[in-house]
C-alpha cells in the first residue's frame, strides 16, 4: 500500500511539474488576435502596430485576423471564445462593448472576457463650422441654453460611443440638443458647412484637416486635458467631469486562461505600446497610449458600463 501511494505521489509531481513547465515555456507557438474591423482600419492599424513589436518580445510571430461583423465584434469574439483557452488566441475589443449590453442581448457573454492591457483611448470633440455664432464652448453653452430643442448635433449613429459622450454633456450642461444620426463624418459634413447641422461630436482624428483649414471649428473635447489633434478645444471635463469620455480598444483573452499567461502577455504588450517608435505611430493613428494594467482597465470597463447604462435607461435610448 505504501508503495502504492508513494508512486502515485511521484505521478502527482510529475503532472505538477509538467503543468508548471508548460507556463514556463509559452509562447511555444504562434500568438492569433482577432480584430473586428476589416484590414487597414483604424483598429486594424492600431493593433498591428503594437503586434509588430510585440511579437520580438513574446519570441513567437503575432498573426492579426480579420473577422468582421456582428455586434461589438461578435464574429471575432466568438471566434476567440471557440479557441481554446491557453494563451493563443486573444481579441482586440473596443468600447462598443461596454455600450452595447445595455441597449441589445449580445450573442456573447462580455463576462467570459478578461483584459489583458488596453492599447489606448482617444476622446470626442464637438466640432461647429466656422461660422457659427458661438465661438468657444462656454458660448456654445450659453447658445444652446438659450434656444432649447433649436439646435442639432450629428454623430455616427445611435448608440455610439459619440453619441453617449453628447447625451452625457446634454445631461451635465442641462442644455437640450436633438441628436441627428449619420452613416459617417463623410456624409455629415457638407450639412455641417451649409448650416443643415449646429455641430457634431467626432474622434478629434477625423476632424483634424477641417480644423487646421479653417473650415470647421473644434469648441471642446471630452477629457480633462487638451487633445494634440485640437489643441484649441476647450478639455470639456474640468468644468463637467461627468464628460470625461473616451473610446478605448484592448486585448482581451478567454477568462480560462491562467494568469500567468495573462500576466506574460500583459508585460510584453506593455513594452511594445511604450516602444517609442510603435507611441508615435499610435499617435499618427489618433490614439493615446497608456498600456493601462488589466486591474485598472478592469474598473474603467465596469465604470463606463455603469454609466453608459445610466444614460441610455435616463435618455430612454433604443436602437433603431
Amino acid at each position: 500500500m505504501r508503495a502504492l501511494k508513494f508512486k502515485m505521489a511521484i505521478a502527482g509531481a510529475a503532472v505538477a511539474m509538467a503543468a508548471s513547465l508548460a507556463h514556463a515555456e509559452y509562447p511555444e507557438r504562434p500568438l492569433r488576435i482577432y480584430v473586428a474591423t476589416a484590414a487597414g482600419g483604424g483598429a486594424d492599424l492600431v493593433i498591428r502596430a503594437i503586434a509588430e513589436k510585440a511579437q520580438q518580445f513574446l519570441g513567437q510571430p503575432i498573426v492579426i485576423e480579420n473577422r468582421t461583423g456582428g455586434a461589438a465584434g461578435s464574429v471575432a469574439t466568438q471566434a476567440l471564445l471557440a479557441s481554446p483557452p491557453d494563451g493563443y488566441a486573444a481579441v482586440y475589443q473596443t468600447t462598443t462593448m461596454a455600450i452595447l449590453p445595455s441597449l441589445t442581448k449580445l450573442p456573447f457573454d462580455p463576462e467570459e472576457l478578461v483584459p489583458v492591457i488596453r492599447t489606448g483611448s482617444s476622446p470626442y470633440a464637438i466640432v461647429v463650422a466656422s461660422n457659427f455664432p458661438a465661438k468657444n464652448f462656454d458660448e456654445f453653452v450659453a447658445y444652446a441654453k438659450s434656444r432649447p430643442g433649436k439646435l442639432n448635433c450629428s454623430t455616427i449613429g445611435v448608440g455610439s460611443a459619440p453619441h453617449l459622450a453628447l447625451e452625457l454633456l446634454l445631461k451635465e450642461a442641462n442644455i437640450d440638443i436633438v441628436h441627428v444620426p449619420y452613416r459617417g463624418f463623410a456624409l455629415a459634413y457638407p450639412d455641417l458647412r451649409t448650416g443643415r447641422i449646429d455641430c457634431s461630436i467626432e474622434p478629434p482624428l477625423s476632424l483634424t484637416n477641417y480644423v487646421r483649414s479653417g473650415d470647421l471649428r473644434a469648441l471642446g473635447v471630452t477629457q480633462k486635458m487638451p487633445a494634440a489633434e485640437v489643441p484649441d478645444a476647450f478639455p470639456i471635463a474640468t468644468k463637467y467631469p461627468g464628460v470625461d469620455v473616451q473610446g478605448w480598444g484592448g486585448i482581451f483573452v478567454s477568462k480560462k486562461v491562467p494568469k500567468a499567461v495573462v500576466d506574460r502577455l500583459h508585460a510584453d504588450l506593455a513594452k511594445a505600446i511604450r516602444d517609442p517608435a510603435v507611441a508615435k505611430r499610435l499617435v499618427e493613428l489618433g490614439v493615446q497610449s497608456d498600456a493601462e494594467p488589466a486591474e485598472v482597465f478592469a474598473a474603467t470597463i465596469e465604470a463606463d458600463r455603469k454609466r453608459y447604462a445610466d444614460i441610455v435607461k435616463a435618455r430612454n435610448i433604443k436602437l433603431p
